[in-house]
């Protein structure tokens, strides 16, 4: 099973700080780390233009597959972070095994000033 997607975009228009116009995104990514992986990539591919590299806000959640070994994320980082991209890697405890796949969801809140 592939990453999947939901976007929702917001782009705030108009300066919410003086002299600066921002664009903003609400975005929700799901993948799964597959039986034997105890990482996952969490591609976030920005909607709006960007003048500078925007902020990200959220916090990925695990959601062990049946029977599956993986208890908890063990840490999370942003891996790529441009412009136009942002990629978040998440690591679990241990690997799913038995054939057994886990699915990490990420909703995150991204901003920054609107090119």
């Amino acid at each position: 099973m592939g990453q999947t997607t939901t976007k929702k975009l917001s782009v705030f228009p108009g300066n919410l700080v003086p002299g600066a116009a921002l664009a903003a995104e609400y975005w929700q990514v799901s993948n799964t780390t597959g039986a034997a992986a105890t990482t996952v990539d969490l591609t976030f591919d920005l909607v709006n233009k960007y003048d500078q590299i925007p902020a990200i806000m959220g916090t990925p959640l695990l959601d062990p597959g049946a029977e599956s070994s993986t208890s908890k994320i063990v840490a999370w980082y942003v891996t790529t972070q441009t412009k136009s991209q942002i990629v978040v890697t998440v690591e679990v405890d241990q690997v799913a095994g038995s054939g057994k796949d886990n699915t990490v969801t990420m909703c995150a809140y991204i901003a920054g000033p609107q090119a």
